[in-house]
């Protein structure tokens, strides 16, 4: 249930940030907006019960004896999808180079 009434409901879909080391937690990107629905989001404090349905989108597994690296093209938040790989790739210390390429149309949305 909202505590700020929001004419598009109370479901959205995030990217999620997290990497299989993080327990506990869900780490999501949001795009700020005046809305009841982000609102009431981040008046949410650790202990709050929400319902997560999910997933959706696409993932891959990385290879960690692979000696490719990878090369990720992003646009708008898409940035987020990689973060978890990029992270794990990082904290497992992976012999990976990973390349983020973000575009956008403008230097004002980027």
């Amino acid at each position: 249930t909202l505590t700020h009434p929001d004419p598009k409901g109370n479901r959205r879909a995030f990217s999620i940030l997290n990497a299989k080391s993080d327990d506990n937690t869900i780490q999501i990107i949001v795009r700020m907006r005046e809305s009841g629905y982000i609102t009431t989001l981040f008046s949410l404090v650790p202990g709050d019960e929400v319902k997560i349905h999910g997933p959706f989108g696409h993932s891959f597994i990385i290879d960690q004896n692979s000696k490719n690296n990878i090369i990720m093209i992003a646009g708008g938040v898409g940035i987020a999808a990689f973060m978890p790989m990029i992270k794990t790739i990082r904290d497992k210390k992976y012999p990976i180079r990973c390349y983020l390429v973000y575009l956008n149309r403008s230097p004002e949305k980027t």
